[in-house]
């Protein structure tokens, strides 16, 4: 019997978590989002003292940056008007993927169970937005393209 040259179980093919699958919920305005990136990081530096061959990590405070190349809204007044785009009011926003249905066994033998009502969810606190364009208003629903939001601290369900 042929095997899997990396000893990999056969997987269940399932709608996978994708991008184009997210809501982004902005201070109580839900609304479609398309094609996420976070990043979220911390600086690490590495101290030494003259002759001593011991080092020290010093972390900093993490920070981040979402980029979502496309919020789809029928209101864009209203959601500009929401905390976060004025730079004096941060914003909470809550992203969540949705899909990846199926199940899949790991390489102890369990089964691993991916339902679409689990879906992942986000939480960033802190957020600005930091840069974005509009692409067009057409019929009613105007789409915000290339919107990157700096935040402070992120969250998972």
């Amino acid at each position: 019997m042929s095997q899997d040259i990396f000893k990999k179980t056969t997987s269940t093919i399932a709608t996978p978590r994708t991008a184009d699958n997210a809501f982004i919920n902005w201070d109580g305005i839900v609304t479609a989002a398309l094609n996420i990136n976070i990043g979220y990081n911390r600086g690490v530096s590495r101290h030494r003292t003259i002759g001593n061959q011991k080092a020290v990590l010093v972390t900093s405070q993490p920070a981040g940056q979402i980029s979502i190349a496309q919020i789809v809204t029928t209101d864009a007044k209203e959601l500009f008007g929401r905390p976060g785009w004025d730079g004096c009011i941060p914003a909470e926003l809550s992203l969540t993927l949705n899909g990846c249905t199926g199940t899949t066994t790991d390489a102890n033998g369990n089964t691993i169970q991916a339902t679409a009502t689990d879906p992942v969810k986000y939480t960033a606190t802190g957020c600005l937005v930091s840069g974005f364009n509009i692409g067009m208003e057409a019929e009613g629903v105007t789409i915000i393209q290339n919107v990157t939001i700096e935040f402070l601290q992120l969250l998972v369900n």
